[in-house]
């Protein structure tokens, strides 16, 4: 199937961003931690295995976007840039998140000679021609923009922000 997947791509290597409302658990630790678990549905698994189980307290947090650093995607365009961070979760429905994400990275590049950051969300196998490219300013960067990257699905899109 195809996915579609957004990332970062920056001069500077990008800080990771966790979800803070999802904990993993190995079987046992979960057990011990007071979640219920049937048990049948993974009896083939090893219960001390970690990361196993991935909860959260309310369904929707299991929706927040989370930033963590990757290798480029082979089927994906290519940036020039050396860094990449996946955006994981639903970006979507955290975009002051993101926002303040972008500003906290950027103000990290000042002193390097980093002038932009990448914001790329496209089809695996995209070709490279059918590539939406756009350019924003930090200042001017705002939800309303971002949701439409993020959530239109019918194209691709290179975001290049600047100081």
């Amino acid at each position: 199937t195809m996915s579609r997947v957004c990332y970062f791509a920056s001069d500077i290597p990008l800080k990771e961003k966790t979800n803070p409302f999802v904990r993993s658990y190995s079987i046992n630790e979960a057990i011990k931690a007071g979640i219920n678990i049937d048990l049948k549905l993974l009896e083939d698994i090893d219960r001390d295995e970690p990361d196993t189980i991935l909860w959260a307290e309310k369904e929707e947090h299991m929706e927040l976007p989370t930033i963590s650093a990757a290798k480029p995607y082979s089927e994906a365009p290519k940036s020039d840039k050396k860094y990449y961070a996946d955006i994981g979760g639903v970006p979507e429905k955290d975009l002051q998140g993101i926002i303040e994400y972008i500003h906290d990275h950027m103000r990290k590049t000042k002193g390097a000679n980093a002038k932009s950051l990448e914001l790329w969300c496209v089809w695996l196998g995209a070709d490279e021609t059918d590539i939406e490219k756009k350019h924003c300013r930090l200042a001017d960067l705002s939800e309303e923009y971002l949701y439409e990257i993020f959530t239109n699905d019918d194209k691709d899109y290179k975001l290049v922000i600047t100081r």
